[in-house]
């Protein structure tokens, strides 16, 4: 069950076999290091949330997208 914890991508495999993820779309939020690695690992975006209002940091970060 190590590959299921990040830095490893497993939990996002997992996710993958049962939902239909476009990876180019997609992003991670996390705020340790680990997250990030298992964002580019993953070959995925990665954002890195160090503390504030959750719904601030991800109105922005939506908003400042560019697909």
């Amino acid at each position: 069950l190590s590959h299921l914890r990040k830095p490893e991508t497993g939990m996002l495999e997992l996710a993958c076999t049962k939902w239909q993820i476009n990876k180019k779309y997609s992003f991670l939020i996390g705020d340790q290091k680990t997250d990030m690695l298992c964002a580019r690992n993953f070959g995925i975006k990665g954002f890195l949330f160090e503390g504030g209002n959750l719904y601030d940091f991800v109105s922005k970060l939506v908003k400042d997208l560019k697909y």
